[in-house]
């Protein structure tokens, strides 16, 4: 059962949801509240060998940067093409963030009344990672977020910080093309009213927007 608080942030690349966690953490360590800060978005430890072995056979003349179009639409034919690896695939990462969930989330949460402040969560993960490379139908991403959220902690406070794809590429140097945002983005948008998210402009003054932030959350202690 949890006794702790959630507190997420999601968003595309570059909205600044890394800032506002640990922006959030600091305000309530001030406060005299409890809280650390989580990466929440699903990270390759286990999968990197397979990772690896698929760049080389799949993407070896592919650059995203360059032509993330192109890239794109290779990984997506590759998916279609070779149904049975792709679904291992995902099967195999979906496996490894549950472990990932159980260790940075379900265990902590259990454990102690303080409050973890999550830098990107399961949307992050089923959007970003899965349903644009994996051709995801609408009702399919609707399913696997609801799965996992009946499965691991559901936010207390769920933030969607959002803004134009331009904007947001700007900020971030390591985002391969516009269009990658552009196909999140409306993705993002669309799940993230289906949970409930409270929703921020991300394109306002960083001091506006921690103003926002700090009226949307209750600073809660241990």
């Amino acid at each position: 059962m949890k006794k702790g608080v959630l507190i997420c942030f999601v968003g595309i690349d570059g909205s600044g949801k890394t800032t506002l966690a640990k922006y959030l953490v600091d305000e309530i360590q001030s406060r005299g509240g409890s809280a650390s800060y989580v990466y929440g978005r699903y990270q390759p430890f286990l999968l990197r060998p397979v990772i690896f072995v698929g760049k080389l056979l799949f993407f070896r003349r592919k650059d995203r940067f360059n032509d993330y179009s192109g890239f794109a639409q290779t990984k997506k034919n590759a998916a279609a093409s070779h149904g049975g690896l792709s679904r291992l695939y995902q099967r195999l990462l979906l496996a490894e963030y549950y472990l990932q969930l159980v260790w940075r989330m379900s265990l902590p949460l259990a454990l102690s009344k303080r409050t973890i402040v999550s830098d990107r969560y399961i949307i992050d993960t089923v959007v970003t990672d899965l349903a644009v490379d994996f051709n995801y139908l609408p009702d399919e991403i609707h399913a696997l977020i609801r799965r996992l959220h009946a499965r691991f902690p559901k936010p207390d406070i769920l933030v969607l910080i959002d803004l134009p794809e331009e904007i947001a590429m700007q900020r971030k140097t390591d985002t391969p093309s516009v269009d990658y945002l552009r196909e999140r983005r409306g993705l993002y948008l669309l799940e993230a009213k289906g949970v409930g998210a409270r929703i921020i402009d991300g394109s306002l003054p960083l001091d506006e927007i921690k103003r926002q932030v700090r009226q949307l959350v209750e600073v809660r202690q241990p």
